[in-house]
């Protein structure tokens, strides 16, 4: 039972060293921009519709 285990966490172990986390936050970062900006983009439409309804809006965030 020990030799199975030591052979999963080794498999494990070089698994972890195949993936390069660099890319994978970098690319994180780039959806989590992507996505911001795209809130950003809803939020300036709300308000704009906002102020044509309303001269003053009251916004609650």
């Amino acid at each position: 039972m020990k030799k199975r285990t030591v052979l999963v966490k080794s498999s494990f172990s070089n698994y972890l060293k195949g993936i390069n986390l660099d890319d994978a936050k970098q690319n994180y970062k780039e959806e989590m921009q992507e996505v911001l900006l795209e809130l950003k983009i809803k939020t300036s439409m709300l308000l704009k519709k906002l102020r044509k309804e309303n001269k003053k809006p009251k916004v609650e965030f």
